[in-house]
C-alpha cells in the first residue's frame, strides 16, 4: 500500500547536538577540581583518546577544544620525566588525531563526490522525465475488476507517473539521510541540500497532486460500484461470485495504488460494508435455499406417496385383468373342448360370441393373438366336424349343391384370413431385428397357420370338384 505522507523541508546544516558536547563540559567541571597538573594532563589526554575512538564517528571538535585546553599545562610546575613522558603521549595522540582526520576527509570527499554524481543523475531524470514515463509498463493490472474498466487507460496513465514520482521522492528522502549523516563542511552541505530542494519542487507538489487525482477517482469509482450493487440493486445485478471477485479485486487495487490516507482508509470502509452485506444476502440465500429443499422434500414424498397409491391400484387393475383374461381362455378352452359334443350351430354361435367377447376387450396384442388363436382352433375343429358330418349324409345331401357352395364359402373365408395372418407373421418376422426369440415365435406361427392353409386348401379342392360335378349332371338334364 502506498499512503501519501507530507514531504519534509530540506534540512539545513544539523548543530551539533547536546549530548555531543555534554562530555566536553564534565571534563572542564572535572579539570576545575583537579590540583595537580599531572592529574589535569592526565585527565585531558584520556578524554582525547575518548574522543577519537567514539564508535559513531570521533568527535574532532571535543579533541581540538581539549587539546588546545591541554597544551597550557605542560608549562605549569611539572618534574622532567613526567612532562617528558606526557609530550610523548601528547605527540602521538595529536598525530592520530590528524591522521584519522585526513582519514576521513579523504572519505567524506569520496562521499561528497558519491552525492554530487546521484542528484546530477536526479537532475537528469528530471530533465528527461516524459520519455521515461512513456517508457514504463502498467503498474497495476485492472484486467480483473470490472467497474475499473471504463477508467483503465486514466488510471495506468495517472499511475505510471506516479510511480516515476514515488521512485524520484524515495531517491529524493534517501540523498537527504545520506547528506544529514556524512561530515563535510557546512557550505558544500547546504549546496547539496539546495540542489535536493530544487529538484523536490519539481517532484513533491506534482506527486501530491497526482496522488489526490487518483485517490478522489478510485474513491468514487467504490463508491459508485457500492451504490450500484448494494444500495440500488440490493438483490440483483452481479451474481455473488463476481461480487466477491470484484470487491478482493478493489481491495488488492488499493494496496498497489498510491492513495492518500483519507481515500484508502474511505475505500476500506466501504468495502467492508459490502462484504458484510454480501455475507447477509449469502446467509438469506442459503436460508431460501433450505426452505426450497425441505418443500421439495415434501413435495417429493408427496408425489412418492401417491405414485405408490398409484401402483397399488394399478397393480389391482392388472390383477383383474389377468383374472379375467384367465377366466375367457378358461372359457374359450371349454368351449373348443365340447366342440365335438356341441351341435354345429350351436358350437358356431357360441364361437362368434366369444370372438365378439375378445374383440370388445383392451387386453394387448399378445393377449389377444393368445385367445383368438384358442378361437382359431375352434373354427378349424367346427369345420372338421363339418366334414365329418358331410361323410355322414346321404347321397341325396351330399349332392346338394346348395350345401357345396355354402362350405365353399366358408372355406374360402377361412382361407383368406389364413392367408391374411401369414402375412402379418411374414412382417412381424422382417421387423423382428435380432430377437432370435422373437423371431423363432413369429417362424413358428406362420409354419403353423401354412399347415392350416395346407389343409384348407385340399378340403376346398375336394368341395370345388363336387359342385363342378353336380353343375355338370344338371347340365345334361337341360
Amino acid at each position: 500500500m502506498s499512503i501519501e505522507t507530507e514531504d519534509a523541508p530540506v534540512e539545513q546544516l544539523p548543530v551539533r547536538a547536546e549530548r555531543e558536547l555534554a562530555p566536553f563540559d564534565k571534563v572542564q567541571e572535572s579539570l576545575g577540581q583537579c590540583k595537580k597538573p599531572e592529574e589535569k594532563i592526565r585527565l585531558s589526554l584520556d578524554f582525547m583518546k575518548q574522543a577519537l575512538s567514539e564508535k559513531t564517528s570521533p568527535r574532532f571538535r571535543d579533541f581540538w577544544e581539549i587539546k588546545k585546553v591541554c597544551l597550557p599545562f605542560f608549562k605549569e610546575n611539572l618534574n622532567s620525566s613526567s612532562r617528558s613522558r606526557f609530550w610523548k603521549e601528547y605527540i602521538e595522540i595529536s598525530s592520530e588525531g590528524k591522521q584519522l582526520k585526513d582519514i576521513l576527509d579523504e572519505q567524506s570527499a569520496f562521499i561528497v563526490e558519491q552525492l554530487d554524481l546521484a542528484i546530477n543523475a536526479l537532475e537528469q531524470d528530471l530533465l528527461g522525465r516524459d520519455k521515461i514515463i512513456a517508457q514504463l509498463p502498467y503498474q497495476v493490472s485492472l484486467d480483473y475488476v470490472q467497474t475499473l474498466s471504463k477508467n483503465k487507460e486514466l488510471y495506468h496513465t495517472l499511475q505510471q507517473e506516479l510511480h516515476w514520482l514515488n521512485t524520484m521522492a524515495s531517491r529524493i528522502n534517501d540523498l537527504r539521510k545520506e547528506i544529514i549523516k556524512t561530515e563535510m563542511r557546512a557550505r558544500i552541505k547546504n549546496k547539496f541540500f539546495e540542489r535536493l530542494s530544487k529538484v523536490g519542487d519539481s517532484v513533491f507538489p506534482r506527486r501530491k497532486e497526482l496522488i489526490k487525482q487518483v485517490s478522489e477517482l478510485f474513491l468514487s469509482d467504490v463508491q459508485a460500484f457500492a451504490k450500484a450493487q448494494f444500495e440500488d440493486a440490493p438483490q440483483t445485478s452481479f451474481p455473488t461470485f463476481n461480487l466477491k471477485s470484484e470487491i478482493k479485486g478493489f481491495q488488492a487495487i488499493a494496496k498497489d495504488f498510491t492513495l492518500d490516507a483519507h481515500s484508502f482508509n474511505n475505500t476500506r470502509v466501504i468495502l467492508s460494508k459490502c462484504w458484510d452485506l454480501l455475507r447477509e444476502r449469502e446467509e438469506a440465500f442459503k436460508k431460501e435455499q433450505l426452505q426450497k429443499r425441505e418443500g421439495y422434500k415434501q413435495a417429493s414424498e408427496q408425489v412418492s406417496k401417491e405414485q405408490e397409491e398409484r401402483n397399488v391400484q394399478i397393480e389391482a387393475l392388472q390383477r383383474q385383468k389377468r383374472e379375467k383374461l384367465e377366466a375367457l381362455r378358461s372359457e374359450i378352452q371349454q368351449a373348443l373342448e365340447s366342440v365335438e359334443t356341441t351341435p354345429l350351430d350351436v358350437a358356431s354361435l357360441l364361437r362368434e360370441q366369444l370372438l365378439h367377447k375378445v374383440k370388445g376387450l383392451t387386453f394387448s396384442a399378445a393377449e389377444k393373438e393368445l385367445l383368438e388363436n384358442l378361437l382359431k382352433k375352434m373354427r378349424d375343429k367346427i369345420l372338421d366336424k363339418k366334414e365329418k358330418a358331410l361323410s355322414n349324409l346321404s347321397l341325396d345331401e351330399q349332392k346338394s349343391l346348395g350345401y357345396l357352395r355354402e362350405r365353399l364359402a366358408e372355406g374360402q373365408a377361412q382361407r383368406s384370413e389364413i392367408k391374411s395372418q401369414i402375412e402379418n407373421y411374414r412382417k412381424a418376422l422382417s421387423g423382428s431385428g435380432f430377437d432370435f426369440e422373437q423371431a423363432m415365435h413369429y417362424r413358428e406361427m406362420m409354419d403353423a397357420e401354412k399347415a392350416r392353409l395346407d389343409k384348407v386348401n385340399v378340403a376346398m379342392e375336394d368341395i370345388e370338384d363336387k359342385i363342378a360335378n353336380l353343375e355338370d349332371v344338371e347340365t345334361c338334364r337341360l
